[in-house]
């Protein structure tokens, strides 16, 4: 598959493609100076990729990808795009064709249409019952002859013989099949359902503009599905599912700018809850190739196979630019997210007093071997300790943020390979509120008694310490100036400013400083 015609298309592609202003909170397929991350020499010539994943590990080691390919094998030619075949990899980079066919308009004829062509197929593995437990399960849409569109399935016990499990679509697609449909993508719920997502027009022809994202659900391991219904609306082209860690779906799509039928940029939708049914967009853009400058397609997205986890997602996609520079219409690229992405920071607010505390962050593309710190202009960075990698998703690291600058800091993650991602504002190292103690407040100053006053305070600053009557008039100011931060003691022995004790009554002790504003009651007996 690849070769140095190949890798010259590869060269070719890239020196086109420019991605766009990666977004937080989403990962992209970008390096940290928002240029692609593009894995050299990875070409299928004149081919779709449409579904790969570890899921697919035989005894052979690595994992199966499925493409499609007009070719010949043996005897049978093929045209464009009529038949699915497989090939191995190790690495998700190299791949090594694997003989035959596995499924095609030629050798699976037993459908209730002529097949003119496959637009898609997706594979899921490990069915662990239903029609082939254990085995694999294949849905690929096809374009009959008179221009209808339908979703089959198949299933296979190894992932290299196949067989139509039904003569009859398991989806149709809107007005009798004649509104397109394609881009197949399953994914398994955590509940063990299986959710599939696909491309269709909600009406008859073939509008790219109003094309949205469908979903059904099987509860059969894939032997029947519900009724689709619209899950996202688009303007898409094609749907490529995945799930994360946390067991959310994500939907990356292909989609045209304004007024357009191609598709410069991948975009994301992230769904709500573990369900799969319920899609909000997420804000930036995946991969883009520029305005003007080509057109994405056939979009297949996986976590990679880092060992010892998989924390990295690489997406497969076809390129045509629009000005030719002998580059293929079907040759496959591939891209890797390398940066990290931060989402939250937990808690998000310490007193400077506070010891040394664990904190959880959240994001994606979390590498086991990252490192993590706390950073505020002017000041020394705060190195995260004690971390504890829990998946690609959460990250565990104590801060010692005990008499370090107040204000908002910002948080840093950094994955092995030396690129990062920064949530700003995320942490506020604050100082506690004081407090005030008041010994004797019921006294009787001709007795010699008097009132002590501690006024606590975590920062310096000033404060004001002073004596009201009930109606508000001031009777004396025991203290107004600039303290250092701590425990500071005044008394009050019943006097007023000029000296004179006060009658029997009830007064109020004000006081105020930093993040301090209280008012108590001293009574005093004669």
């Amino acid at each position: 598959m690849r070769g140095p015609q190949g890798l010259k298309r590869l060269l070719c592609a890239t020196a086109l493609l420019w991605l766009a202003a990666p977004a937080r909170a989403t990962p992209n397929f970008t390096t940290k100076e928002g240029k692609p991350t593009l894995n050299a020499g990875v070409n299928f010539s004149s081919a779709v990729l449409v579904s790969m994943t570890g899921a697919y590990t035989d005894a052979g080691g690595g994992a199966r990808a499925f493409y499609i390919r007009g070719s010949s094998q043996g005897a049978i030619s093929f045209s464009v795009s009529s038949a699915v075949f497989s090939a191995r990899t190790a690495d998700g980079l190299a791949f090594t064709d694997e003989s035959g066919v596995r499924v095609s308009s030629v050798t699976q004829p037993l459908v209730e249409i002529a097949i003119s062509s496959i637009t898609g197929a997706t594979v899921i593995g490990g069915l662990p019952g239903g029609a082939a437990p254990g085995g694999y399960r294949m849905l690929y849409s096809v374009i009959g002859t008179t221009g209808s569109y339908r979703l089959f399935t198949a299933t296979s016990s190894d992932g290299i013989n196949w067989g139509n499990q039904y003569s009859t679509a398991v989806i149709t697609s809107l007005n009798g099949g004649l509104s397109f449909l394609g881009s197949p993508s399953m994914v398994r719920l955590n509940s063990g359902d299986l959710r599939l997502y696909f491309a269709q027009s909600p009406g008859a022809g073939n509008p790219p503009a109003v094309r949205q994202i469908y979903s059904s659900l099987s509860t059969s391991n894939g032997a029947s599905w519900s009724a689709p219904a619209s899950v996202f609306a688009g303007p898409v082209n094609e749907v490529a599912a995945v799930k994360r860690t946390d067991g959310r779906v994500r939907l990356y799509y292909t989609s045209p700018l304004a007024a357009q039928t191609t598709s410069v940029q991948v975009l994301s939708a992230l769904c709500s809850d573990v369900n799969g049914a319920t899609f909000v967009a997420e804000a930036g853009v995946r991969l883009s190739t520029g305005a003007g400058l080509g057109n994405l397609s056939n979009l297949e997205v996986v976590r990679t196979t880092e060992v010892p986890v998989g924390f990295r997602w690489r997406v497969y996609y076809n390129f045509t630019p629009f000005v030719p520079v002998g580059v293929s219409t079907a040759d496959v690229f591939a891209a890797v997210t390398d940066a990290p992405d931060i989402t939250s920071l937990s808690p998000g607010s310490v007193f400077r007093s506070a010891p040394p505390i664990q904190f959880l962050i959240q994001g994606e593309i979390f590498d086991p071997a990252m490192t993590a710190a706390l950073a505020l202009a002017g000041q020394a960075n705060i190195p995260g300790t004690a971390l504890v990698h829990t998946d690609d998703q959460n990250l565990t690291a104590t801060f010692d943020t005990q008499n370090k600058a107040l204000g908002q800091w910002d948080t840093v993650v950094t994955n092995a390979n030396t690129l990062s991602a920064t949530l700003p504002l995320s942490l506020l190292i604050d100082f506690e509120g004081g407090s005030v103690n008041l010994t004797d407040n019921l006294m009787r100053p001709l007795t010699g008694g008097k009132t002590k006053i501690v006024v606590n305070t975590y920062l310096e600053g000033p404060i004001s310490v002073k004596l009201y009557t009930t109606t508000g008039r001031n009777l004396a100011t025991i203290f107004d100036g600039y303290v250092v931060a701590g425990a500071h003691t005044f008394f009050w022995n019943g006097s007023t400013a000029s000296g004179r004790t006060v009658a029997s009554g009830v007064y109020l002790l004000k006081i105020t400083g930093p993040k301090l504003d209280t008012v108590n009651k001293i009574v005093v007996i004669k």
